[in-house]
C-alpha cells in the first residue's frame, strides 16, 4: 500500500480493471472511460473552478488504450476504494500505519493495514459502539465507547483474535434516552465525549475526561447555542480554538477553550454555514437534505467536512467560511473523514450503505471506506487517550 501511494498513477491503472464500476459515473478516478449510455453526470464538473481543483482526468483518446497512454498526468482528487462493504462505519482514526474502524453492522473493531492492504477484525459484543480512540505508549490498547461506557480494550491489530476488555471507567451517568454519539481525544491526551438523547427537541451534552490531571476529572462543557453536535476538532496548532458542528442547524461554530481550566470559555463566531452555502451554489452540488458528518482538520488549519446525504467531502477555511474544494464520493451517505497513509497526506472517507427496504440512488456504493488522494493536504495521527500505566 506504500508502494501504492508513492506511485498512485501507476497503481491505479493496474487496478482499473478491478475497479471499473466507478469509471461510468465517477470523476475523480482514472480509469478507462464506460460507454456514453453508461456515464451519467457528475454535478462536481459544473462548479465553480474557484470551488475547486480540476477534477477531469486526463484520460485516452478514442481508440488508444490506457497502457499506450500511460503515465497518466492528473492533478486533481483521487478516490479508490480500499474495503469491501462494510455497512456502516463512523468512527475512523489512523496510527502506526493501520487505519482503525468500527463496523457498527458486525459490532467489530477493524484495522486496515496499509503495507498489505489486509482488514483485521475482533468482535466487540451485541452492543452499541460509538467511538475508538487510541491509547498512548501502548499500541495493544485502545478507549471504546461500547454500551454507553468508556472501555478499555487490549488487542493486537495484526491478527483477529479476541480483544480483552480491561477496565471500565464508569464516570459519566446518562439520562434516561440518552447515549454516546462520539468521542476523540482531546489537546490534553483526555477524552472528548458527546451525547446525543432522543425526544423532541432532540439534545446532547459535552464532557471532557482526563483521569491523569486534579480534579475535576470529567468536566461539562458548555457550548452556548449548540444543542447537539455531531463532530468536534481542535486546531492543530492552537489548543484554545475547537470547531463544533450544531446538528440542529448545519452551523460549525468556532469556540475558545481555556487549557489550564479545561472549559470552554466563549464562541469566536461561525466557521460554516452549510444551509446558506447550499443555496447559493448555481447548480446545486447536490440534491435534497445534507448533513455535517464527522470532520477532520488539516494542518494548515483546514476543515474536511463529509456531507451525509450530500456525496462529497468539502474543504473549508474556517477564518473565511470559503469552500475551497469539494470531492466527490461515490456514496450518498459520506458519514467521517480522517488523515492517515506513510505521509500523512491520505484522506481516509468513510460512507454508510442503505438498508434493504431503503430507497437509494442508482450506483450508491454506500458502506465502504474510500482513501483519497491528490489533495495538496496533511493531517496528523490520531491523539492518543492518556491514562494510568
Amino acid at each position: 500500500m506504500i508502494e501504492r501511494f508513492e506511485d498512485l498513477n501507476s497503481w491505479h491503472l493496474r487496478n482499473c480493471k478491478k475497479h471499473s464500476q466507478y469509471s461510468a459515473f465517477h470523476p475523480s478516478v482514472i480509469c478507462q472511460p464506460g460507454s456514453e449510455q453508461d456515464r451519467k453526470p457528475s454535478l462536481i464538473h459544473d462548479l465553480k473552478p474557484s470551488l475547486l481543483h480540476d477534477v477531469k482526468p486526463n484520460l485516452p483518446h478514442s481508440g488508444q488504450s490506457s497502457s499506450q497512454h500511460n503515465p497518466v498526468h492528473y492533478n486533481g482528487p483521487v478516490v479508490i476504494p480500499i474495503t469491501h462493504r462494510v455497512g456502516g462505519v463512523e468512527s475512523l482514526f489512523y496510527r502506526n500505519g493501520q487505519l482503525f474502524f468500527t463496523d457498527d453492522f458486525k459490532h467489530e473493531f477493524c484495522a486496515y493495514l496499509d503495507s498489505s492492504e489486509e482488514i483485521f477484525c475482533t468482535f466487540i459484543g451485541l452492543g452499541t459502539l460509538s467511538f475508538a480512540v487510541p491509547v498512548a505508549h501502548h499500541s495493544d490498547h485502545f478507549v471504546l465507547g461500547y454500551n454507553n461506557k468508556i472501555t478499555l480494550i487490549d488487542w493486537n491489530s495484526l491478527t483477529n483474535n479476541s480483544l480483552r476488555k480491561m477496565k471500565i471507567y464508569n464516570v459519566i451517568h446518562l439520562h434516561e434516552n440518552e447515549s454516546f454519539n462520539y468521542g476523540i481525544a482531546d489537546p490534553l491526551h483526555g477524552l472528548c465525549i458527546w451525547s446525543v438523547k432522543k425526544g423532541e427537541p432532540v439534545s446532547g451534552r459535552v464532557w471532557t475526561f482526563h483521569p491523569l490531571l486534579p480534579a475535576p476529572q470529567l468536566v461539562e462543557q458548555m457550548l452556548p447555542g449548540i444543542p447537539v453536535t455531531n463532530g468536534i476538532v481542535w486546531s492543530l496548532s492552537d489548543p484554545t480554538k475547537l470547531y463544533c458542528i450544531n446538528n440542529r442547524n448545519n452551523v460549525i461554530h468556532t469556540f475558545i477553550y481555556n487549557v489550564g481550566e479545561r472549559r470552554v470559555v466563549g464562541e469566536a463566531g461561525i466557521a460554516f454555514d452549510l444551509e446558506h452555502w447550499a443555496q447559493i451554489q448555481r447548480p446545486p452540488l447536490y440534491y435534497g437534505h445534507a448533513m455535517l458528518g464527522r470532520m477532520t482538520i488539516d494542518t494548515k488549519g483546514r476543515l474536511w467536512v463529509p456531507l451525509y446525504g450530500g456525496s462529497h467531502v468539502i474543504q473549508i477555511n474556517p477564518n473565511t467560511r470559503a469552500v475551497l474544494q469539494a470531492i466527490h464520493i461515490p456514496a450518498a451517505r459520506v458519514s467521517a473523514c480522517i488523515f492517515g497513509g506513510p505521509k500523512l497526506d491520505i484522506l481516509y472517507v468513510s460512507t454508510v450503505t442503505f438498508g434493504a427496504d431503503e430507497q437509494h440512488p442508482a450506483g450508491d456504493q454506500g458502506g465502504m471506506i474510500y482513501a483519497v488522494s491528490n489533495i495538496v493536504a496533511k493531517g496528523q495521527a490520531a491523539r492518543p487517550f492518556n491514562m494510568q500505566s
